[in-house]
């Protein structure tokens, strides 16, 4: 019987419940369902999607993505690049301003590609701010400032890059803005706990007023934003684990908007009138990172064995009701940035158990169970036996449990271990942590990937937690690659990088699922092509008159 059913009758029980602010009764008020809270609101330290989708009504960058994906200005009102294309200035718009009511200022973006170069910075966005000329004599304390950075006036600043940028719009432009009134007090080593984790000031068309954990985020609309005013003055973020209940709530009346709905209740919603549904490419996909510092997973062969032992197919069909596709590369298919000619590993028990015995486990004693003997780093005799970690979400623990079944008929022996969705991106899987194997997810940014490759890939990255060595040859094409004008050129440099990425099986690319979408019919929604686009044209959503 499906879970819709039950759904269904649950229903009956709903006008019985207490209610939250649903806009379906306050016109003012449109709430989302979501199974999850993000980890962090400053985007420097959130590593989630979710955080990712949370962040998209609060804050600006100098530039951002127009309809037609062409960028154009956003706090900025106008720019102009030198000659030598190193130095680009930037005119302000006059009238943006924070969500406390303060006027942003050139001094604003001075202190937002200042702190990512302190040596005290953990954050993701060091190499943002590291490509701008001075910027690694202040990190080394030879400089008090960055000299690549000049307040020309209020609301003139100038960034100047060690090397011509032809990224420099799509990577520093659209990197957002942060207050520094706020956060200059703060110590550089202390901002991931500042109150901008969680009580972010922002520019955007929404501000957060309330961070209830693990029950709602609350936001309402900020009337001095200088573009479009939003339609719907308050949004909130319901989090509820469990997404069956999400359609529960949204049949009855108590949410508005289901932006991640199981595959299995999606039919069944497509031919009820009360919603409507939106099926979009995936913007998430999912693999798993195997811990390279662990001596199991040093040979490339292991890995690319167990890529070959895994069945996407009936991933995709079991889990995503077969509307996904098979991962090859963590750059989006709709960029000119993918590699097209990528072939993945395609489900060969046979080639993983080859792979397998090439590095020296076999199945000495006909158990199930591969033994180690002459593999480098492990003793012989020893089990090829694991845990693979997951969090507590149906997607990933029922991904888990079909690559569970796969990795046994090779002989691999895998323990699941359910970690809280926060915990296990704080302390479980982590690039200092001693985690085997563990599933994850990737948000696949519509936009030139460099600032995904270098992060996740790049030598010494911190969030590169499969601890992959690199290669000279990638590294040399994530710095060749900015540098190159020549968009043709630059994306043969990108198609060779997933090339390299591929053949080294440094993550185990599995699915990208199709985003089912399902919201009340009164509520307007603008045309969209992605999720990701869903959660940034918020300030668009109205309701029927």
């Amino acid at each position: 019987m499906k879970r819709l059913i039950l759904v269904l009758l649950a229903v009956l029980s709903v006008a019985a419940l207490p209610r939250t602010a649903s806009a379906q009764a306050q016109p003012d008020t449109v709430v989302l369902a979501f199974s999850r809270q993000p980890d962090f609101l400053f985007p420097d330290y959130a590593v989630t999607s979710t955080a990712g989708f949370a962040m998209r009504v609060l804050y600006n960058a100098l530039v951002k993505a127009g309809p037609d994906g062409k960028l154009v200005g956003d706090l900025a009102a106008s720019w102009e690049v030198s000659a030598d294309k190193l130095t680009w200035t930037f005119k302000l718009r006059p009238d943006a301003k924070w969500h406390d009511g303060q006027p942003v200022t050139a001094a604003d973006v001075s202190y937002s590609f200042t702190f990512p170069a302190d040596k005290d910075y953990t954050g993701l966005a060091s190499d943002v701010s590291l490509a701008l000329k001075g910027a690694q004599e202040y990190k080394d304390g030879k400089a008090k400032e960055i000299e690549g950075i000049k307040v020309i006036d209020d609301h003139t600043v100038s960034l100047t890059t060690l090397v011509p940028s032809a990224l420099f719009l799509n990577l520093q432009g659209a990197r957002y803005i942060l207050p520094a009134h706020v956060l200059k007090a703060v110590p550089v080593k202390d901002l991931a706990t500042s109150s901008q984790a969680r009580s972010p000031i922002g520019t955007g068309p929404y501000k957060l007023i309330a961070w209830k954990t693990d029950e709602l985020l609350t936001y309402t609309r900020f009337d001095d934003y200088y573009g479009d005013k939003a339609k719907i003055k308050n949004y909130i973020w319901k989090i509820i684990p469990e997404q069956s209940v999400q359609i529960t709530e949204l049949l009855g009346g108590t949410v508005d908007i289901v932006p991640e709905v199981l595959p299995d209740d999606f039919g069944d919603l497509k031919t009820n009138t009360a919603v409507k549904t939106l099926q979009l490419p995936g913007v998430n996909f999912t693999m798993l990172q195997l811990n390279q510092k662990n001596p199991l997973f040093a040979d490339v062969r292991v890995r690319q064995a167990i890529s070959y032992a895994i069945d996407r197919q009936s991933i995709i069909k079991a889990v995503g009701g077969g509307f996904g596709i098979e991962v090859t590369s963590i750059v989006h298919p709709s960029l000119p940035e993918y590699n097209k000619t990528l072939k993945g590993y395609p489900f060969n028990l046979n080639k993983a158990k080859a792979l397998l015995a090439e590095v020296g486990w076999t199945d000495a004693n006909s158990d199930g169970v591969l033994k180690a003997k002459g593999v480098k780093g492990v003793a012989d005799g020893t089990k090829f036996s694991v845990e693979m970690g997951t969090f507590n979400r149906p997607l990933y623990q029922n991904q888990v449990q079909i690559i569970q079944q796969n990795l046994k008929i090779v002989g691999i022996e895998t323990a699941i271990k359910v970690v809280d969705f926060n915990t296990y991106f704080s302390d479980y899987l982590t690039g200092t942590s001693n985690y085997q194997i563990g599933i994850s997810g990737w948000f696949a940014f519509e936009q030139i990937p460099q600032g995904e490759l270098l992060g996740n890939f790049g030598k010494d990255q911190p969030q590169n937690w499969v601890h992959w060595a690199s290669t000279d040859e990638f590294e040399k094409i994530l710095k060749d690659a900015p540098t190159e004008f020549d968009a043709d050129k630059r994306n043969k440099l990108y198609w060779r990088a997933e090339e390299i990425l591929e053949q080294e099986a440094v993550w185990v690319n599995l699915t990208r699922l199709d985003n089912l979408i399902a919201y009340s019919s009164k509520l307007k929604v603008p045309e969209v092509k992605s999720q990701s686009a869903l959660f940034s044209s918020v300030g668009q959503w109205e309701w029927a008159k």
